[in-house]
């Protein structure tokens, strides 16, 4: 049983919208193919485990511990809390000491002080939350195409080959009202890590159109039906989902008010129906010539 589920912060949805739309500068990119690598190794976590009926768990959750911790995944049952901090390291690494080189000679540092500083948070939630549960962290590396040297053991590490012993382990497990209900303590206390952007793009200069969320193409929707919007790669949607998606993305792209001309432009929707959906969505600021739209909270 899911509680939490993963979802992009909002830097990361701002550069995840922005990203085929103008040249996002280096920090910004870096930051977002990181972001996608993590999120393909978490997913194929989430994947294995998500039919798994006898656990409660939590996909990415914040917790302010004097000090803000991040879970990549948090398992709950039979008086037991496992975190999993996934890795989607691929290549030829190189142990040592706790650090872990690649073969570019880029060493990842602190991978499991930075464990440990999670694990001890952790317990300390328990503790002040009065919870009986044990607290057992765990490294994960998830990719196929990774292999580590010299590596001396470490219990704390989990290799892909020694996955199915562990999915198996949790297969036998059953949670308790008490599981669900400390899961839904932790998730009350998620706290979404902030982060300030740099800056922002002009909206001016970025390509306009709604992006597909099947193939990532982005204006390439035509109307198929009065009430249901086509992709060029075949995915459909309807008008309404399509407008309010638009909605979404110049809200995030412009970060101010908007004017109904310009959501006209990134649909290609008419305006009758334009005014039809900005009165359900939206609030207007301002009168006449001067009227922008901001989307209802």
């Amino acid at each position: 049983m899911f509680l939490k589920l993963h979802a992009p912060d909002d830097y990361i949805n701002y550069l995840l919208t922005a990203e085929f739309r103008t040249t996002l500068d280096h920090n910004d990119y870096r930051n977002l193919q990181q972001y996608k690598r993590g999120l393909q190794g978490e997913g194929k976590f989430y994947n294995l485990i998500k039919d798994i009926k006898g656990i409660v768990c939590l996909w990415d959750l914040v917790l302010n511990i004097n000090g803000e911790v991040q879970y990549d995944f948090l398992i709950i049952s039979n008086k037991r809390i496992i975190h999993i901090d996934i890795k989607n390291y691929s290549g030829i690494y190189h142990y040592q000491d706790g650090n872990f080189q690649n073969e570019s000679g880029y060493v990842h540092q602190g991978l499991i002080s930075q464990l440990e500083r999670a694990h001890t948070k952790l317990e300390q939630f328990v503790k002040h939350h009065n919870l009986d549960y044990q607290v057992f962290s765990r490294l994960l590396f998830i990719n196929p195409n990774f292999r580590l040297d010299h590596y001396t053991g470490d219990k704390r590490i989990i290799f892909l080959h020694q996955l199915d012993t562990f999915l198996d382990y949790l297969r036998q497990k059953t949670y308790s009202d008490i599981d669900v209900q400390t899961g839904h303590l932790l998730c009350n206390h998620h706290s979404p890590i902030s982060r300030n952007r740099i800056h922002y793009y002009p909206y001016e200069t970025m390509i306009k159109g709604v992006q597909c969320k099947q193939c990532g193409a982005i204006g390439t929707f035509v109307a198929q039906t009065q009430r249901i919007m086509m992709c060029s790669c075949g995915s459909l949607i309807s008008k309404e989902a399509y407008i309010l998606q638009a909605i979404d993305e110049i809200t995030l792209l412009k970060t101010t008010p908007f004017k109904r001309k310009e959501l006209n432009e990134y649909t290609k929707v008419n305006i009758s129906t334009i005014k039809r959906y900005l009165k359900k969505y939206c609030n207007i600021v301002g009168n006449n010539k001067s009227s922008r739209y901001v989307k209802n909270e």
